[in-house]
């Protein structure tokens, strides 16, 4: 995937309310409820949580995420640290053992 130096002090939000944003089971959320806003305006972590967004192309990219605030006493004013890890293959090859786990090998239903 790669996020190339141009997006270094971008603003987040402008950035990623362009792509569709989804939580782990596929289901779209709209940029107004997503959860790094969330913690923005409430200082209520999240640590680990698996979130899709489409990528131009097409394709659906997942990524772990953490979010807390730097000052979690100021939600609304602190700034915020975010951490995602890259988990897109993994999640292709759960479904696809999920795919199979539910197909019947020499039916292929």
């Amino acid at each position: 995937m790669g996020v190339g130096p141009e997006y270094v002090g971008a603003d987040f939000f402008a950035i990623t309310d362009q792509f569709p944003f989804y939580d782990a089971d596929g289901v779209n959320i709209p940029p107004d409820v997503q959860p790094a806003r969330a913690v923005l305006r409430t200082g209520v972590p999240f640590s680990n949580q698996v979130f899709g967004f489409d990528q131009f192309g097409g394709h659906r990219a997942w990524l772990m995420s953490s979010c807390r605030l730097l000052n979690p006493d100021m939600p609304g004013q602190s700034d915020m640290l975010m951490s995602f890890t890259d988990v897109t293959a993994q999640r292709k090859t759960a479904d696809k053992v999920m795919f199979y786990a539910r197909q019947d090998a020499l039916t292929e239903r």
